[in-house]
């Protein structure tokens, strides 16, 4: 496999998340720093897959189910400090077939810079917001706004 050079953290998202949609492992892999040090936590499980060998096996069961789906990004907001860059949004997921978006994660991703170009060291995602409703607090009025807390 011959190894595509990153030169920012947004031509390593772009290739992340392709590699996703193809389920392409090679190119998957390939966005990951060579480190024992990354880490990798899927929105389904929660499992901490930390090293090459364990985010490598959460991709193969990963891509081992039938995907199909697009995921486009909004809410990133994205920082960069020296060879560190954090971007942090929500993964918008349309299936195959229906235009509708079918589910939304919260997503962290960290890139590093490397003298070979930036690659993934982290990769976070948990089940995205849904809306909510609680009691107000004692001593709140009963039309205290609850709905949207997180």
């Amino acid at each position: 496999m011959s190894e595509t050079v990153f030169h920012t953290p947004d031509e390593a998202e772009a290739a992340y998340y392709a590699a996703f949609e193809a389920a392409d492992l090679d190119a998957m892999m390939n966005v990951w720093a060579e480190d024992e040090a990354i880490v990798c936590v899927h929105p389904v499980g929660g499992h901490h897959l930390r090293g090459q060998g364990h985010v490598l096996e959460g991709w193969v069961h990963v891509f081992s189910r039938e995907l199909d789906m697009k995921i486009t990004l909004s809410d990133v907001v994205k920082t960069v400090t020296g060879d560190v860059a954090v971007h942090s949004g929500l993964e918008n997921i349309v299936r195959a077939g229906d235009p509708s978006v079918s589910g939304v994660v919260v997503f962290t991703n960290v890139y590093r810079r490397y003298d070979e170009g930036w690659k993934m060291v982290l990769h976070h995602a948990s089940p995205g917001p849904r809306e909510i409703t609680v009691k107000a607090p004692d001593g709140f009025a009963d039309d205290y706004d609850t709905s949207r807390l997180h």
